[in-house]
């Protein structure tokens, strides 16, 4: 059964539950188990990881012509989600941290002689 080309064909709840299963990311004790929803001729998995959203599309297309395994895509798309996670993050962490170093900048400011 290739999943790809079957969901070209006729996209079940079967096939759904089956690609959300595989996108679906363990991290210790949590669990990220992905939206999935259609969109034209893409894919939408929509993580919540920690407050975070992170979507990701996939073209319906570009997955049926690809020679790989739905396990080696899976891998690459959980990869892409934990990498958008990670740099969000990272990049509130700088905004507050920048923040902070202004505003203790401005109060040191006010203490000059």
């Amino acid at each position: 059964m290739n999943i790809f080309r079957d969901f070209m064909e006729k996209p079940t709840d079967e096939i759904m539950d089956g690609i959300c299963c595989a996108l679906t990311i363990i991290h210790g004790d949590d669990v990220y188990k992905p939206i999935i929803r259609r969109e034209y001729n893409y894919l939408v998995a929509e993580y919540h990881i920690n407050g975070v959203v992170v979507g990701i599309m996939m073209s319906i297309l570009e997955l049926k012509e690809r020679k790989i395994s739905l396990e080696e895509y899976a891998r690459t798309i959980r990869k892409k989600a934990l990498i958008e996670y990670v740099d969000r993050v990272e990049s509130e962490r700088k905004k507050e941290w920048n923040d902070a170093l202004n505003r203790w900048k401005e109060t040191q400011g006010d203490n000059k002689c």
